[in-house]
């Protein structure tokens, strides 16, 4: 599937989120370009290849339950994508939970991504009132 409209964009970003909920790290990783390059913050180097995307996704994938996973689609245009992200899950052996809230950039030659950038907000215990006044 090449990705050259906002409808195609949007089954890409449904099945990585299947991925994502299904743990499938294979089907992910095949979505992406052997030399990705993935911006996870602005303020570090950005991580280069599909050997280090197996990395990130193996550091961060056992560390959330009960993962619920959105994606909207913001807009496609010149083979980059934008979309808003949220994300909720908890931590193995607490019950209390994380939420992400964030924008993606993508950008893709043919049906593979070739740069992701995110930016978003965590919100989790320990943030001192934050999370009781959320869930209030």
């Amino acid at each position: 599937m090449q990705l050259e409209t906002v409808e195609t964009f949007s089954q890409w970003l449904e099945q990585s989120r299947i991925c994502l909920l299904g743990s499938n790290s294979d089907a992910l990783i095949s979505q992406f370009s052997h030399d990705v390059q993935i911006c996870t913050t602005p303020f570090e180097a950005p991580r280069r290849g599909a050997a280090a995307l197996s990395q990130l996704i193996s550091e961060v994938l056992p560390k959330q339950q009960e993962l619920d996973l959105q994606f909207q689609t913001i807009g496609f245009r010149d083979k980059t994508g934008w979309a808003h992200f949220s994300c909720s899950f908890t931590r193995p052996g607490t019950d209390d939970p994380v939420r992400f809230d964030g924008v993606l950039q993508l950008h893709f030659t043919g049906s593979h991504c070739h740069k992701l950038s995110a930016w978003w907000h965590r919100l989790e215990p320990g943030q001192g009132d934050l999370m009781r006044d959320v869930d209030a």
